[in-house]
């Protein structure tokens, strides 16, 4: 379970930042890989206060009777992700199975390009990946973080229907014991 807490930073917006257990803003990373793909500088992932209520407001009710924040779904996807796809600006980290459905974050960069915010985060019909360009696939290793989600919850992320139950799975078994760490990278000096 992530913990995440206010930050006392805003954006050029004056939308205030979430923060880590290490006091950073700077939460989650993609390979650099996928930004040099794209022609893009990496950079971190941050989210903001606006963008979880905005989560809340519209996307909350398609996982929230699995019990999990707007934090553990988001930062589930992040360790489980097997797609990220490209429209415009937008990146889309996904996690999409063969049925039609896919766990979704929108990821849009800063006007200065510094950092990409979580713009938002739900379920949706794989309909609505098919104007997106896919830039990379699973098939292409990540972070090995999904290697020890593996072997401590027994899901394989290289299978995507798989990572979608990771992603919905919270009881209150595991809600305590599950800790999807990619964003703890961020808190490593």
């Amino acid at each position: 379970m992530i913990q995440l807490k206010i930050s006392n930073q805003q954006d050029n917006a004056g939308h205030t930042f979430y923060q880590n257990e290490c006091g950073n803003i700077d939460l989650w990373t993609l390979p650099i890989k996928i930004f040099q793909k794209i022609g893009r500088q990496n950079a971190p992932i941050r989210l903001t206060q606006y963008n979880v209520q905005h989560i809340i407001d519209n996307h909350y009710k398609e996982f929230a009777e699995n019990e999990q924040s707007v934090f553990d779904f988001v930062d589930a996807i992040f360790a489980n992700y097997t797609n990220v796809r490209q429209n415009g600006r937008s990146l889309f980290v996904t996690i999409e199975d063969k049925i039609g459905k896919a766990a979704i974050i929108r990821l849009f960069p800063s006007l200065y390009g510094d950092y990409y915010n979580v713009d938002t985060a739900g379920y949706y019909r794989g309909v609505f990946l098919s104007n997106k360009e896919l830039i990379w696939s699973e098939s292409e290793p990540h972070f090995k973080v999904a290697e020890t989600l593996d072997t401590r919850t027994g899901l394989s992320h290289k299978s995507a229907g798989n990572a979608i139950n990771a992603v919905s799975q919270t009881t209150s078994e595991n809600k305590d014991t599950t800790n999807f760490s990619k964003s703890k990278k961020m808190c490593q000096k």
